[in-house]
């Protein structure tokens, strides 16, 4: 695992050095890339000597998720060490700002007022944040065969066209190749590189940071809106639409599944809450999308608004997106499944086979899907309880923990104590890499300390 960690060392690093790059070329504030560039060789040094004193060795499958968890803390704790040398906050406050930039979730606990070059800092590491994801659970959890069966039922509907290495390239270049072709759209509008370069990561990693969001032009939030969708979409087969055109998109489930959550916010907002028409579409897609810009002022919203929006954000986008939740297909295939249960218990002499997207689900596939949704609301919950025992009302600690562990976003109150700023990190964690290796991880951690 040390040579493994290395490389994620030298992943590390490059967060470091785009930075200080940028300092120079946009002329921001040059004597803090003297600070970046410290940071590159402390991560770049020490990453050369492990990976070169180590050998790489194949990681057992318990191995891997201790890997994925540790690789995620080492990132939170080296991308807070920013926060704190150059604006000289609290080491809490450093770390949540950057477990809320890598898990793309967006929650603020300091002000927009604060150097661009730091603004580009947080709004790249969401962009990194988002590509881990896609890349770690696409890739990552599919080889190991305990896993397999897992991986399956979430992507039921996909039939990887080659092996892991290829499919990453793939994914890895989609992503880029979509930021830049954003970069270049927003700069035709705004012609503002530094804008165009941070909406460019904050929307395509669905992360939600939005410095000075409201003199954005209205034609740079449709590209933002229509981005956003496109982020939410599986990015393997936005790879196969975009480069080997594939129509595969128009009859996939999940996408189909998106849009009409879509459709049901914006007509609840136009015609339930009376909010302008644009805005009503923009604000559904930033909802259902996770991306958490908000258009509309949250806070004067009727309770039954906020709820669908909630609501909502928990089902998400897409699996294999950056978009957070549980993700729309999974919500399709546990009521196929649920379907599925009752015809069996009601029709005994009839037997069935339980069929989601026209492939065969074992049951054993089906259970681990439940166990998944099962374990995604008990984390919910927790995360409720624990923040109403410390004293907020229970419908703030919802919005709270949801707009947490969903990685949308929202955030209603500014006077969190520490306590609760390291809880909502535990959940934006827990939601960014979905519960379930995180679960994996503390067994793993449990059964070597009884040994």
């Amino acid at each position: 695992m040390i040579y493994q960690l290395g490389i994620v060392l030298i992943l590390i690093s490059t967060s470091f050095i785009f930075p200080a790059l940028a300092a120079f070329a946009l002329n921001l504030e040059k004597k803090y890339a003297i600070t970046f560039l410290e940071l590159f060789f402390l991560c770049l040094i020490p990453a050369a000597i492990i990976v070169k004193k180590f050998k790489e060795r194949e990681l057992k499958a318990g191995q891997l998720f201790s890997f994925i968890v540790i690789s995620w803390f080492l990132f939170f704790f080296l991308g807070s060490l920013p926060y704190k040398f150059i604006l000289n906050i609290s080491m809490i406050d450093a770390f949540f700002q950057s477990v809320s930039s890598l898990t793309t979730t967006g929650m603020r606990v300091i002000d927009y007022d604060i150097p661009k070059i730091m603004l580009l800092y947080e709004a790249y590491l969401q962009w990194v944040g988002g590509l881990s994801i896609i890349i770690m659970f696409l890739t990552l959890i599919s080889p190991y065969p305990s896993f397999t069966r897992l991986h399956l039922l979430l992507e039921l509907r996909r039939t990887f066209e080659t092996g892991l290495v290829i499919q990453s390239r793939g994914i890895l270049f989609t992503y880029i190749y979509l930021t830049f072709i954003m970069i270049v759209l927003l700069y035709i509008i705004e012609r503002d590189l530094f804008v165009s370069l941070y909406y460019s990561f904050t929307t395509l990693s669905t992360g939600g940071f939005s410095y000075d969001f409201e003199s954005l032009s209205i034609y740079s939030k449709i590209v933002l809106g229509i981005f956003a969708i496109i982020a939410s979409i599986n990015f393997f087969i936005l790879y196969k639409t975009i480069f080997k055109r594939d129509l595969s998109l128009i009859k996939d489930v999940e996408f189909r599944g998106i849009i009409l959550l879509i459709i049901i916010l914006f007509i609840f907002l136009y015609k339930v809450e009376g909010i302008e028409f644009t805005k009503s579409i923009l604000q559904s897609i930033f909802i259902i999308t996770t991306a958490g810009f908000t258009i509309i002022d949250i806070n004067h919203m009727s309770p039954s608004a906020l709820f669908l929006i909630l609501l909502l954000a928990i089902i998400g986008g897409g699996y294999g997106s950056t978009a957070g939740g549980i993700k729309v297909f999974r919500i399709y295939s546990f009521f196929k499944i649920l379907l599925w249960y009752l015809e069996r218990i009601t029709e005994e002499r009839k037997i069935s086979v339980l069929k989601i997207s026209s492939r065969k689900v074992e049951s054993e596939e089906a259970l681990l899907l439940v166990i998944f949704i099962t374990l995604y609301s008990l984390t919910l919950i927790s995360g409720v309880v624990l923040l109403t025992l410390l004293g907020r009302d229970m419908d703030i600690a919802f919005i709270m923990t949801v707009s947490a562990q969903t990685t949308l976003g929202i955030q209603i109150v500014n006077d969190l104590s520490d306590v609760e700023k390291l809880i909502l990190c535990f959940y934006m964690f827990a939601g960014r890499i979905e519960v379930m290796p995180l679960f994996i991880f503390l067994r793993y951690v449990l059964r070597l300390h009884r040994r």
